[in-house]
């Protein structure tokens, strides 16, 4: 996969905003600036503002859900997804939580991109 397309797709931005991370200098792949965002990629070689990219497909994130906060993309109201870090709310596929806890509950709740997982 393209560089653009898998920093969108791990929601770096949109692709016209990749396009400016890359035109800016702030990726580099194997330790050099990324010139081509259609260049092919080894995953593990691609740095954004130093940092390591976030794992592709087969994310699974921890998170504590707080009382008052619903596990769902389309309820009114306070919705889980508002409580992660924006890049993660814009990945493709998105994130899913495995299992569900009721509105007036709290604790620890998973969250992964596998829709297997997630079903």
């Amino acid at each position: 996969m393209s560089l653009l397309r898998t920093l969108a797709n791990l929601g770096y931005g949109s692709r016209r905003q990749v396009q400016a991370l890359i035109d800016a200098g702030r990726v580099s792949d194997a330790g050099n600036r990324a010139l081509r965002a259609d260049a092919s990629i080894v995953h593990a070689e691609v740095r954004v503002d130093g940092q390591s990219l976030d794992p592709a497909h087969g994310l699974v994130l921890m998170l504590h859900k707080p009382l008052g906060v619903t596990c769902s993309h389309d309820d009114a109201g306070p919705l889980i997804y508002a409580l992660l870090p924006p890049r993660y709310r814009l990945r493709r596929p998105p994130l899913s939580s495995i299992g569900r806890l009721d509105r007036d509950s709290s604790g620890l709740l998973l969250l992964t991109d596998d829709g297997g997982a997630a079903a």
